[in-house]
């Protein structure tokens, strides 16, 4: 049989643009309606490794996706395909937060995704 170690959880770093391509985009249910998933490759990941930006799906000016279309797309297509999305490059920006386990009651950190952009050299 295999010994395994515990894995730590992989973060990464706060408050940096990290280069990464939208992979993939998913409808989702969220606690307060439906969202979008987008999925990212972040370069420097291991291969496996999906990182997700989750946001509703009210899109407009104000909202969270609005503002991701246009820091991309650069400028806000109606109708929006969220399909013109994928396979762009783009910069992410994480930032840090503790939270409880549900299951440990241990504090954990973790990481969510704060700012996505179009990728700049």
């Amino acid at each position: 049989m295999p010994v395994l170690e515990k894995s730590e959880g992989f973060l990464h770093e706060e408050g940096v643009f990290l280069p990464g391509i939208i992979t993939n985009i998913e409808e989702d249910e969220g606690k307060f309606g439906p969202q979008l998933k987008l999925i990212l490759s972040i370069e420097g990941d291991d291969d496996d490794n999906e990182t997700w930006a989750f946001c509703s799906q009210t899109y407009s000016e104000g909202s969270k996706l609005g503002g991701w279309v246009m820091a991309i797309l650069g400028n806000m297509p109606e109708p929006l395909d969220t399909d013109d999305l994928l396979d762009r490059p783009v910069q992410v920006m994480f930032e840090r937060f503790n939270r409880i386990n549900p299951k440990s009651g241990a504090t954990e950190e973790r990481e969510k995704v704060v700012k996505i952009r179009a990728y700049s050299a």
